[in-house]
């Protein structure tokens, strides 16, 4: 048995974004939704799948955590969609580490490119950037556009070669408005209207926003008879759904907290407790919570319980309850504005909130002897 009954496939929204990139007026989406909540799972297992079943090539190109370059991560993932196996067998492989050279196949004739990847640090070379112009000439298409995901971009903004890099990659997209459809993704809102909102940045206006949507009941529905397929076992509906709306439906969490059950004789408040020990360890959370200042750990237990007025007299008043102690509104907008550049929180639609849902989860079950 392989582990793809455990995907979710979101059939309706998938149908809205695929129409959007092959047959409507939009030539790239820009697609927003916090971490750990299905933005990668949707592009890898549902829309990178329909667009290839209907004769579309696609490309898949993440910028988590950069590993070199972005220029190289481009051309790297524009070359492999151009070679004959299937996405899915790209995408089980993952991204591969990058040599200190790579080498990939020229796309205006026969034969290879070798580029020593430390000249592309920190600088974007004019014949490396012709190379990416011609990589999205190779696989436009006006009958059946290609279908191009870049997973996470706006991390692509702390590369110092960045503006060059989008400049570049905007100006292709250009030129073939027609021959190449463009999905970005972002769990920063931020990050994303400083690439597409910022009169001076090269995507200015060039993607329609779109929010990813929470997932509904039925998501339950489908991973209990995964559950059931996989472990024989059962389990009510109702504990179930209790726990998913615990974890703020989050389908990471609940898929720890399922996988927890057998472990924990189905005892419900040990497998929540397992899943908090996991967030813990995966996250690094223990040690990120030492690093911090008293005051950073209580603003970000504030922006967790999403008081109203975090700089205002409600804030202060939650502060004071929690530390005993009197925290001014310029403390406090400065351990904000700490908590922003560790990238631990994010403004929304005006309002700061975590990044990391399950960072979110954990900091609301810390005690409060950990706050005074």
């Amino acid at each position: 048995m392989t582990k793809a009954h455990w995907h979710y496939s979101r059939s309706d929204f998938l149908d809205t974004v695929f129409t959007m990139l092959v047959s409507g007026p939009v030539q790239a989406i820009s697609l927003f939704g916090p971490r750990r909540i299905g933005k990668t799972q949707f592009l890898q297992y549902d829309l990178a799948p329909r667009a290839e079943m209907y004769g579309h090539q696609v490309a898949y190109a993440s910028f988590w955590q950069m590993p070199t370059s972005p220029l190289a991560i481009l051309l790297y993932e524009l070359d492999q969609a151009l070679r004959a196996e299937p996405i899915a067998k790209r995408l089980a492989r993952g991204t591969l580490a990058l040599s200190p050279k790579l080498r990939l196949r020229d796309p205006t004739r026969r034969g290879e490119i070798e580029i020593d990847l430390s000249d592309l640090k920190g600088k974007a070379p004019e014949d490396h950037l012709l190379l990416l112009d011609q990589y999205c000439e190779k696989l436009s298409n006006e009958t059946r556009p290609a279908i191009l995901l870049f997973d996470e971009f706006q991390e692509i903004l702390y590369a110092p070669e960045a503006t060059a890099i989008m400049a570049a990659l905007r100006t292709a997209l250009d030129k073939r408005k027609t021959g190449l459809s463009v999905v970005f993704t972002g769990s920063s809102q931020s990050g994303l209207k400083r690439v597409f909102s910022q009169r001076d940045a090269p995507f200015f206006n060039f993607a329609t926003e779109i929010t990813l949507p929470p997932l509904p009941d039925d998501f339950v529905t489908q991973q209990l008879r995964a559950f059931h397929d996989t472990y024989r076992g059962t389990i009510a509906i109702d504990t179930a759904r209790a726990a998913f709306h615990d974890f703020d439906r989050n389908p990471l969490m609940f898929q720890i907290w399922l996988n927890a059950l057998p472990l924990n004789g189905f005892d419900d408040a040990a497998a929540r407790r397992q899943v908090a020990q996991q967030m813990a360890e995966t996250g690094g959370y223990d040690r990120m919570w030492l690093e911090l200042a008293p005051a950073q750990r209580a603003m970000l237990r504030l922006l967790a319980e999403e008081i109203a007025q975090p700089t205002g007299q409600t804030g202060h008043d939650f502060l004071q309850k929690l530390t005993g102690e009197s925290l001014t509104a310029s403390q406090r907008q400065k351990a904000q504005k700490a908590l922003a550049q560790r990238h631990l929180i994010d403004n929304w639609d005006g309002r700061w909130q975590l990044t990391d849902p399950l960072l979110k989860a954990w900091v609301v079950a810390r005690p409060e002897r950990e706050f005074t």
